[in-house]
C-alpha cells in the first residue's frame, strides 16, 4: 500500500493536488457519461459531483464531525452547479431527451446525498434518488453502480450484486466490471462453500476489464487481487502468485501515467477488500 499511496499525511496531499486538477478540468472542459453528450454546466456538475464522490474513501483519519463537514464542503459547489443547470435547463431546446437529463440529474443528486447526509452511503435518500435514476434511464450505468455500492454498504450484497449485473447486462464497462470483481472476492471471504467459483468468476471479470481498458490501473489491480484471491480460494498454484505480481506491476506502470486516488475500485469507490 505505501508504494502506491505512501503515508496518510502524503496520501491526503495527492488527494487535494487532485482535487484542485479535476475542479479546474471541471471549470473548463465539457465532459461525457456512458458517452451520451452533456451540456456544459451538467457536465461540470458531474466532475464536482465525482470529487465529492470520491473523498468519501480519503478521510478515514478524520472524527465524524470533520469527516461530515468535508463532506458537505465538497458537496456545495456541485449543487451550486446543479441549481444552475436547473434554472436554466430548457427541454425543447436541449438535445438530450428530458428523461435521460432526469435519469443523470436524479443519479447526481443521489450521489451527493451520500455527502450531505449523515448516514452517508447508507442514506434512505440517497437510495431512493439512484434507484429513480435508473428507473427513469436504464443506461445510466454509472446509476447502477452507485447504486450497487450504497447497498454495498449497506451490507446487503446479493442487491448490490443484481446492480453490478445490471449494469453490466446494459453495457459491458470497465468500471462496472471491477465493482462486481471485486464484490465477488469480498462474497467469497463470506462464504466458504461457494469460495472457490466467486473468486474464479472474479478472475474472469477483472480480465474482461482488462480486455476492455488496457491501460486502466483499476482494472490491472483488480486482475492481481483476483489472482490472489483464486490462490487463496480456489488452486493454492504458484502461477496465480506469478500472475498477481505481472498484474500489480502493470497497475503500478498505469499509474505513473495518470494521477489516480482509490482502492481496487473503478472511477467511484466501492468498500475496499
Amino acid at each position: 500500500q505505501t508504494r502506491f499511496y505512501g503515508s496518510l499525511g502524503s496520501r491526503q496531499s495527492q488527494f487535494d493536488r487532485f482535487t484542485f486538477s479535476c475542479v479546474e478540468q471541471a471549470t473548463n472542459e465539457p465532459q461525457t457519461m456512458d458517452n451520451k453528450a452533456e451540456p456544459p454546466t451538467l457536465a461540470r456538475a458531474s466532475a464536482l459531483v465525482d470529487i465529492a464522490w470520491q473523498l468519501h474513501d480519503a478521510l478515514e483519519a478524520l472524527t465524524a464531525d470533520q469527516r461530515r463537514a468535508r463532506l458537505a464542503q465538497a458537496a456545495q459547489p456541485a449543487l451550486e452547479m446543479i441549481r444552475q443547470y436547473e434554472e436554466t435547463y430548457r427541454p425543447e431546446k436541449a438535445a438530450t431527451s428530458a428523461n435521460a437529463v432526469a435519469a443523470h440529474l436524479s443519479y447526481l443528486k443521489g450521489k451527493l446525498a451520500t455527502c450531505v447526509e449523515a448516514a452517508e452511503r447508507a442514506a434512505p435518500k440517497a437510495h431512493e434518488l439512484l434507484a429513480d435514476a435508473v428507473k427513469l434511464d436504464p443506461t445510466l450505468t454509472a446509476g447502477w453502480d452507485a447504486l450497487g455500492e450504497c447497498y454495498w454498504h449497506c451490507g446487503d450484497l446479493e442487491s448490490a450484486r443484481g446492480c453490478f449485473a445490471g449494469a453490466i447486462a446494459h453495457k459491458a464497462n470497465a468500471p462496472s466490471l471491477c465493482h462486481m470483481s471485486m464484490l465477488l472476492r469480498h462474497m467469497a471471504s463470506c462464504d466458504a462453500a461457494d469460495a472457490a467459483a466467486l473468486v474464479v468468476e472474479s478472475l474472469h471479470l477483472a480480465k474482461e476489464a482488462v480486455r476492455l481498458e488496457p491501460t486502466s490501473q483499476a482494472a490491472w489491480t483488480s486482475v492481481g487481487n483476483a489472482q490472489l484471491s483464486v490462490y487463496a480460494h480456489a488452486t493454492a498454484d504458484a502461477d496465480n502468485l506469478t500472475a498477481a505480481h505481472k498484474a500489480f506491476t502493470q497497475a503500478a506502470r498505469a499509474a505513473s501515467s495518470s494521477a489516480v486516488v482509490g482502492d481496487d475500485g473503478a472511477a467511484a469507490t466501492a468498500p475496499a477488500d
